[in-house]
């Protein structure tokens, strides 16, 4: 949990060595001077020190909120509820292609304002969800997992952190970052069921409740295929690092892309030191590398068999509603509320990016005024992993 030199400080103290001693090595190896009563002090917090020669007798552990339910969810009961609905949606998809989810059919209204702000709003709970069986992934282990509310730009994400698990076996770290993939694929199912159900109440037609659920299993499916994009820090990506023994396999893969760019280029200044990451990394990242341009190779797919074809049915729509002279029509007026709110968004967006880079230089240039030296202690690494 600490960084390395922290690290190699605490072992030359756990060995005995005296603490003046062990501040004169530090500096000697790094280079720079420690403060030796901030990293006691930091040390002691930790539970690592003992104030005498008995050892304490251990705090009974708080008991984890949710834990119970976090083991129901993920109990051999759960599975094969999560097994049957998978099965009841595969066959009612190959006996009903209605119910089989398309790129248009996002466009379960003809109101376009209707359609978009319905996708936005429903989107949360299954995003909620699917950050939540995360964070219960996280608690059926007995770790402190959280889930928070924060903000990208302007948008609304749910966050989990999931405290310590790093320091449980590496076998019990798969399931928590897989947890949301398994709630999107029993909310994939679920919406199917809930279409055909409709579809068997409306005498094999959909209404409008059951496309709608419909555009929302092909909202679910894209936001499950956008775990592959490897190049990104994805579900996936977690997976692959943790069965690789890696700690920062994402940063020490761009480093490497970045470098062999520059490299065939020529241009070797402009390459980053690739010694900042452990050695591990660094040989995982040269043939991880391909899978990572695979997730772009998977994006751009999706892009075209999704984004295009959605694209063009919109475009078509809007020359159908726009292209009409003389008295504006309720296609018209709902057709410019989608425009006047969609360039909105992408407008606060720019508001927001714009907002947030002017802070960011001037805490930079803050932060680079000159106070006097530092000597701070190496602090330990956060141990919590953090998903978006």
């Amino acid at each position: 949990m600490f960084p390395a030199d922290g690290a190699a400080l605490l072992a030359r103290l756990s060995q005995g060595m005296p603490v003046a001693d062990a501040a004169a090595w530090y500096t000697a190896t790094y280079h720079e001077p420690v403060d030796m009563d901030d990293f006691l002090e930091t040390l002691t917090d930790l539970g690592f020190i003992r104030q005498d020669d008995a050892a304490p007798a251990p705090a009974p552990a708080a008991e984890v909120r949710f834990r119970r339910l976090g083991g129901a969810l993920f109990s051999p009961p759960a599975w094969a509820v999560y097994a049957l609905v998978l099965v009841v949606c595969a066959a009612l998809l190959a006996r009903q292609p209605e119910l089989r989810p398309r790129p248009t059919s996002v466009f379960f209204t003809s109101s376009l304002l209707v359609m978009q702000v319905g996708l936005i709003v429903a989107q949360l709970p299954l995003v909620f969800l699917h950050e939540s069986f995360h964070a219960l992934a996280g608690r059926r282990l007995g770790l402190p997992s959280r889930l928070g509310i924060g903000r990208r730009l302007y948008f609304v994400v749910f966050e989990t952190t999931l405290n310590g698990l790093l320091g449980v076996p590496r076998r019990k770290r798969y399931l928590p970052f897989l947890a949301g993939m398994v709630a999107d694929t029993v909310s994939f199912c679920l919406l199917i069921c809930a279409a055909a159900v409709d579809s068997a109440v409306n005498g094999g037609q959909l209404s409008v409740l059951g496309r709608f659920a419909v555009a929302m299993a092909f909202v679910t499916a894209l936001r499950f295929v956008w775990q592959f994009y490897l190049f990104l820090r994805t579900d996936l990506y977690y997976v692959f690092a943790t069965a690789l023994g890696c700690v920062a396999l994402h940063d020490a893969t761009r480093a490497v892309i970045r470098n062999t760019f520059w490299r065939l280029l020529r241009v070797r200044h402009r390459m980053t030191d690739e010694e900042q990451w452990s050695a591990r990394d660094r040989q995982v990242a040269r043939w991880y590398a391909p899978f990572a341009a695979t997730g772009v190779l998977v994006m751009l797919a999706t892009a075209v068999g999704t984004a295009v074809p959605t694209l063009s049915h919109f475009v078509h729509l809007l020359a159908d509603r726009l292209d009409h002279p003389g008295q504006p029509d309720p296609g018209f007026w709902d057709t410019l509320g989608f425009l006047v709110l969609g360039i909105a968004q992408f407008g606060m967006a720019g508001v927001v990016a714009l907002r947030d880079r002017s802070r960011g230089k001037r805490r930079s240039s803050a932060s680079s005024t000159p106070s006097g030296p530092a000597t701070s202690a190496p602090s330990p690494n956060s141990a919590e992993q953090e998903r978006t």
